[in-house]
């Protein structure tokens, strides 16, 4: 729920690609992906690798894949191995944003268990670029926005309803 409300107050006219790790049940990226598409004016889909996610898009990693953007939003979809048990992760995301786009990055940590994206948070830091977590009070679990708080340097930590007003 969080993560539609967040892009449904998006404009259509977002001037940044997203990329997203879900870590969901098998076969259930593609009705998620369908399912943020109809409540938001930016077009959400499941990444292919060797396609080009532009501003106003949204891609989300493919089931038991992990997800990269290079340069010019050029996605690499594949099945490396898990890291700290996640495939896809979101360390392996967020690294690859920021190495590919420095301080121009801004990567988000939303509810979840485990520390998946926390040190995937410090590289975007590392960076100059912008870390948008979620307060661990307000989220649904909060160990995953706990862990990228004590990696980042000067996050953003905001409850989950005033979240996109930070990107």
């Amino acid at each position: 729920q969080i993560l539609r409300s967040i892009l449904s107050a998006l404009p259509a006219t977002f001037p940044f690609p997203i990329a997203i790790v879900q870590h969901t049940a098998h076969g259930f990226t593609t009705a998620l992906a369908s399912w943020l598409d109809g409540g938001t004016g930016l077009k959400v889909r499941v990444a292919q690798d060797r396609d080009t996610v532009e501003p106003g898009q949204v891609v989300i990693a493919p089931d038991d894949q992990h997800l990269e953007i290079g340069v010019a939003g050029k996605i690499k979809v594949h099945k490396g191995a898990a890291l700290e048990g996640h495939r896809p992760s979101g360390t392996i995301l967020l690294r690859s944003i920021a190495s590919s786009f420095g301080a121009r990055s801004i990567g988000v940590i939303l509810s979840g268990m485990g520390r998946d994206g926390a040190d995937g948070v410090a590289s975007i830091d590392a960076a100059g670029g912008r870390t948008v977590i979620e307060n661990p009070e307000s989220a649904t679990v909060g160990a995953m926005p706990r862990e990228a708080i004590a990696c980042a340097r000067e996050p953003i930590v905001d409850g989950s309803e005033s979240l996109a007003g930070h990107l």
